[in-house]
């Protein structure tokens, strides 16, 4: 059931619910989520997520978790390991009633640890943000007026970070960082609706070691102050709901080798429903293999994604998969082609391949197949 509903064979972690005076907030695993003063959204989440070289988020081990009072606040003490005990860590959140919030991180290296990003990332919230007045605090004392990016922002919108303040709702909102340059993201781009304030900056060196011995110390200060005054119910904020009915959108099964079942079998996939199949040829792959084939069998309709290698000639490879796709009964619907190179994510201001650009490999996909509808775009992220 957990593959499922989540995708994935880890079960989830139901949220704790917390409030402390004017705060509250949910705990979910280690995170600290939806944290609102006096009932507005402040901040989407402060978390401390671990990623190894590949990018991959890694689980953390042992966790003790234990509140205790210190005055009139509340205090939040959480201690894990992670890479078979490489590492280890300790969060501290302290929470007072009169209007901060301190999140304080302590990892400890057990023995060399390779990582891309290890420390403190904040989320903020969309709603009731966007396009509003930033200003901004740099490492070197001086402060910079700005905005948080109304549209989606392909890059960084804010480097060298050591201070943001805004106000949402009616509240004044000030972040103070510690420990290590951090820099601003817009998670549009990729899978969450918010900003992203991270570290460390993306354009060093990746990955980094962080050497044995050695404790990588993180402070985030959150101060609010000010009259609330939350979204009226019925109201519709950006990204609310909106009851004019709409049309959905068409759903693709994608298959690949291995996830195609037998057209005899009787397997439940072959009874989704959806519109159409949707392949992707990848860099090494033909069109003329035979679970490909297979696919033809089974769907009614194909629509096909194909991966231009380094160095082809954009035009013969796609003709060359258009007559293996023929030969197997094949008609693509719709033809997306992008090269190879464009797989990875790029900057706007790094350096961008020098080969086959999208452009040419949507003309090429064009000529090699002229009753499809070509598409453009990335087979990444919707956004890049």
């Amino acid at each position: 059931m957990s593959l499922i509903v989540h995708g994935t064979e880890d079960t989830s972690t139901d949220p704790v619910p917390v409030t402390v005076g004017n705060w509250s907030f949910m705990l979910i695993g280690g995170a600290v989520r939806v944290i609102r003063w006096r009932g507005v959204e402040v901040v989407r989440g402060i978390d401390c997520p671990l990623r190894d070289p590949s990018w991959a988020t890694l689980v953390p081990d042992d966790v003790t978790m234990a509140w205790t009072d210190q005055g009139h606040a509340r205090v939040l003490t959480r201690t894990f390991t992670a890479a078979g005990r490489a590492l280890s860590g300790t969060v501290v959140v302290t929470v007072d009633p009169a209007g901060t919030l301190e999140a304080d991180l302590r990892l400890v290296a057990h023995r060399d640890f390779a990582t891309n990003r290890s420390g403190f990332v904040v989320l903020h919230p969309i709603d009731g943000i966007a396009g509003s007045p930033l200003t901004v605090r740099h490492s070197d004392g001086h402060t910079e007026a700005t905005h948080f990016p109304e549209t989606i922002s392909p890059s960084q919108p804010v480097f060298d970070i050591s201070g943001l303040a805004h106000e949402v709702g009616g509240v004044q909102v000030d972040l103070s960082f510690e420990g290590e340059v951090f820099e601003m993201e817009d998670q549009r781009n990729w899978i969450d609706a918010s900003y992203k304030t991270y570290c460390r900056p993306i354009a060093r060196p990746l990955p980094y070691v962080i050497p044995a011995g050695e404790t990588v110390h993180h402070r985030i200060r959150l101060a609010v102050s000010g009259d609330a005054h939350p979204a009226k119910p019925g109201t519709l904020a950006p990204g609310g709901r909106d009851d004019h009915p709409g049309t959905f959108p068409e759903l693709l099964l994608a298959v690949q080798d291995g996830w195609v079942p037998d057209p005899a079998s009787g397997h439940p996939a072959l009874g989704v429903g959806v519109g159409s199949h949707l392949i992707r040829i990848g860099a090494h792959a033909t069109g003329s293999e035979a679970w490909i084939g297979t696919v033809a069998r089974v769907a009614s309709t194909v629509d096909l994604e194909v991966v231009v290698p380094d160095g082809a000639d954009p035009d013969a490879h796609l003709a060359s998969v258009a007559a293996a796709l023929h030969g197997q009964g094949i008609a693509p619907r719709h033809v997306f082609a992008l090269p190879e190179a464009y797989l990875k994510s790029y900057q706007p201001t790094a350096q961008w391949p020098t080969g086959t650009s999208p452009a040419q490999a949507v003309a090429a996909a064009g000529r090699a197949f002229p009753s499809a509808r070509i598409g453009v775009g990335m087979l990444t992220n919707f956004t890049e």
